[in-house]
C-alpha cells in the first residue's frame, strides 16, 4: 500500500569515542587476527580456524584470537588441537561489553565469517572497522551493508576457507594495505554509523 510518505532508514549506531584505536596495544612482532562471536554454528569460526591453519602453514608470526563464548567451545578448542595451532590461538572466553574495545585493539585483522542468512548487521564488523582495523566478512545476511569490498575490508564467500585465506594472506602481507583499509573503515564508520 503506497501512502506518499517518505521511509526514513535509521542505522545502527556505535559510540565512536569507546571504539576507536589505541595502537599502543598493537604487537609490532606479531600479526594478530580475530574475532567477536558466540562460538555457535551460525557464525562460522570453525572455517576461520581452518583457515588460519592454512596461512600459518605460511607465515609464523601470525595469532588468532577468538573472543567470545558457546556451545561450540570444546569442539573449536579441539579442532585447534587437531590442526596442531593450539598455540597460536587464545580463546578468550567471555568478555564484558566494555572490554570489547581493548580486545579489538590488539588485533590487526577482524574477521566476521558468517555462514547463516540469519545473520543480520554486523555489529562486531562496525566496532572493529571503528577501531581502524581492516575486516573480512563473509558475503551473507546483513554483513555486506558493513564493509565496502577492496576499499574498508573484503566480503568472501561463506565457507570458502580458500578465498578466507587469499584474504587474510593480503592483509598479513601488505601492512600499507591493512592501514590503508583500516583508516577508510574508521571514516565510514563515522559518517554512517557514529
Amino acid at each position: 500500500v503506497q501512502t506518499g510518505q517518505k521511509v526514513h532508514h535509521i542505522p545502527f549506531g556505535i559510540d565512536t569515542e569507546k571504539f576507536i584505536l589505541n595502537s599502543e596495544s598493537k604487537n609490532i612482532n606479531t600479526i594478530y587476527i580475530g574475532t567477536v562471536k558466540s562460538l555457535e554454528d551460525k557464525y562460522g569460526i570453525s572455517y576461520l580456524i581452518r583457515a588460519f591453519a592454512q596461512v600459518k602453514l605460511q607465515i609464523a608470526h601470525v595469532e588468532l584470537i577468538v573472543v567470545g563464548v558457546g556451545s561450540l567451545y570444546d569442539k573449536l578448542v579441539k579442532l585447534a588441537e587437531n590442526l596442531g595451532i593450539e598455540n597460536s590461538i587464545t580463546f578468550t572466553g567471555k568478555v564484558e561489553n566494555d572490554e570489547v574495545p581493548h580486545c579489538l585493539n590488539k588485533m590487526d585483522i577482524f574477521v566476521a565469517p558468517s555462514i547463516s542468512e540469519s545473520e543480520t548487521f554486523g555489529v562486531s564488523a562496525v566496532e572493529a572497522s571503528a577501531c581502524s582495523l581492516p575486516i573480512i566478512v563473509s558475503n551473507i545476511g546483513g554483513l555486506p551493508e558493513v564493509v565496502i569490498d577492496g576499499k574498508t575490508g573484503f566480503l568472501v564467500e561463506p565457507e570458502n576457507i580458500d578465498d578466507l585465506t587469499e584474504k587474510l594472506l593480503i592483509l598479513i602481507n601488505d601492512k600499507r594495505v591493512r592501514k590503508k583499509m583500516g583508516d577508510e573503515g574508521r571514516h565510514y564508520v563515522e559518517a554512517n554509523y557514529r
